[in-house]
């Protein structure tokens, strides 16, 4: 182009040739670098499960695997989250203490606390 803002007719424009390969790359190149891929699922979840009152709260919860589930027991005794069938065990939990539990496979969990058996959970893992 002349100063004038004329096309000389030696091509495109300055910069005019690459606005669609660079349009193209930002399309590609935007999903990547946010961290989104096709396919992928969100991220994953943080859940809380109170222990009080002698019970787990909720209890029953409904995860997506690879969430992270963290019991927290707000009463002044100890307790347990502890899997029926002994996949996983929080072991005693003193007042305020956490455990935290990360699901791997889809499934349904039945736990209890090992101290007190009628307190009862259930954990569903999508």
């Amino acid at each position: 182009m002349t100063p004038a803002g004329r096309n000389t007719g030696r091509g495109a424009p300055r910069g005019v040739r690459w606005r669609p390969a660079l349009a193209a790359l930002a399309l590609v190149a935007a999903p990547v670098v946010s961290g989104c891929r096709p396919g992928r699922a969100a991220a994953p979840t943080r859940h809380v499960v109170e222990i009080r009152q002698f019970r787990f709260q909720p209890d029953t919860l409904r995860v997506a695997v690879g969430d992270t589930v963290v019991w927290i027991n707000r009463d002044i005794v100890g307790h347990t989250a502890t899997d029926s069938a002994g996949a996983w065990d929080s072991g005693e939990l003193p007042k305020d203490g956490r455990w935290a539990y990360v699901p791997r496979a889809p499934g349904e969990w039945a736990y209890l606390c090992v101290l007190h058996p009628s307190m009862k959970g259930r954990l569903i893992v999508e």
